[in-house]
């Protein structure tokens, strides 16, 4: 009797461990790597300036994930940039959230191993027009998407 429930107890661990996802992961190891750097500009440099920035990525399952930060800046009257890493597979972008004092975006992609000036560009985005702004790229398509969007 121990024997069969140790039999059936081993039948089901070995079904749970069969799904289907374990059989269509990807290895991103090998992908390109990428940064996208979000650059902010204040509109008046005696105030503090704050924003929030999404970024979007495609795993090796196929599944979106999200990574978010938020900057409030003290009046230094200077940009401030925050970059986020993403591979070369599928859709990923960054969505960029203006909250207070911004005037001027600057979003742009390029490849990690490029070094200095000599760095290898994907795209780069540059805006006065403050809103919500989602900046990606599908490298299935090799499509670049720019959408303001409404709050």
């Amino acid at each position: 009797m121990k024997n069969l429930i140790y039999l059936i107890f081993s039948c089901v661990l070995l079904s749970s461990c069969s799904n289907e996802n374990l059989y269509e992961f990807k290895d991103l190891t090998t992908e390109t790597d990428y940064i996208y750097r979000v650059t902010a500009f204040p509109e008046d440099s005696t105030k503090s300036m704050e924003f929030d920035v999404r970024s979007y990525q495609t795993n090796g399952y196929d599944q979106t994930i999200t990574n978010q930060k938020g900057i409030r800046t003290a009046s230094n009257g200077r940009a401030e940039a925050m970059e986020f890493s993403v591979k070369a597979y599928k859709k990923n972008g960054v969505l960029f959230i203006p909250q207070d004092n911004i005037k001027r975006i600057w979003i742009d992609c390029y490849e990690v191993e490029a070094v200095g000036n000599d760095r290898w560009m994907l795209f780069q985005h540059i805006t006065e027009e403050i809103a919500t702004l989602y900046v990606g790229y599908d490298f299935e398509t090799n499509e670049k998407t720019i959408e303001y969007r409404e709050d």
